[in-house]
């Protein structure tokens, strides 16, 4: 499993943020995005939300090279990307999910996702 940053500025089309909800980005060049937010987390008073990249418009609209999306990465030929992108409420009482620019904080946000992980398949496998 991979995690990239987000790369872009991105406002949100659903304003409850809950898990399974499908946000909708749209980068620097006006491209849409789309994502599923798979779980958020809370660290040092600031959230983050951990997203499954679904596509981009392109995608979504039925166009585009499947075989472009084929990797080995899984049993069934395609890769999943997972991001990883701040969520900041505007003064208007909207949320942004904005990419994480700074490297050192990504890593630190990185390194606690992973480890929750690592405990969720503990867990799992105890079972």
């Amino acid at each position: 499993m991979s995690y990239e940053n987000g790369n872009a500025n991105a406002h949100t089309h659903d304003h409850g943020h809950e898990e399974g909800a499908v946000i909708v980005t749209t980068d620097e060049d006006g491209k849409q995005h789309y994502f599923e937010l798979l779980d958020s987390l809370e660290v040092d008073d600031q959230l983050y939300g951990l997203l499954l990249y679904l596509g981009d418009e392109e995608k979504q609209e039925g166009g585009g090279d499947d075989a472009a999306d084929k990797s080995s990465d899984d049993e069934d030929g395609y890769s999943e990307e997972f991001v990883i992108m701040k969520i900041v409420q505007e003064a208007n009482g909207d949320h942004v999910f904005e990419s994480i620019e700074d490297d050192e904080e990504f890593e630190r946000i990185l390194a606690i996702v992973e480890r929750l992980a690592d405990e969720d398949d503990d867990l799992e496998a105890a079972d």
